[in-house]
């Protein structure tokens, strides 16, 4: 399944990595991919970073995109082909606001503030 987008819109993919443990340690590949194209790939090693069933060691990573518009597309695959790559939780997708719209908002408060001060 997919996601409308806005085109021109920047948006960020959020979401946290980790290696399956069982299997012996390693390297556990994963790609990040935006409408059947591959974008990105992320890896976790197993030995350095460790990972065990009790504690995953979840690490946060993120990919940022602007929007083409329309459905859109999101994909994750192990880069390991095996059932001992890497590990994926709490996926999240956001738009993320212009700095325009952020001095927008200061100057619609600012605003307000000396409308409050003028009116006592």
């Amino acid at each position: 399944t997919g996601f409308n987008i806005v085109a021109g819109q920047t948006y960020e993919v959020l979401f946290d990595l980790s290696g399956n443990p069982d299997n012996g340690g390693g390297l556990r590949l994963l790609t990040l991919g935006l409408n059947n194209n591959t974008v990105n790939t992320y890896s976790f090693n197993t030995n350095t970073l460790g990972s065990t069933r009790s504690n995953m060691n979840w690490q946060t990573h993120s990919y940022i995109f602007t929007g083409s518009g329309g459905l859109t597309t999101l994909t994750f695959g192990s880069g390991n082909n095996s059932a001992y790559g890497p590990a994926l939780d709490n996926v999240r997708v956001t738009a993320v606001p212009e700095p325009a719209t952020f001095g927008l908002l200061a100057l619609g408060l600012a605003g307000l503030g000396a409308l409050r001060r003028r009116r006592k």
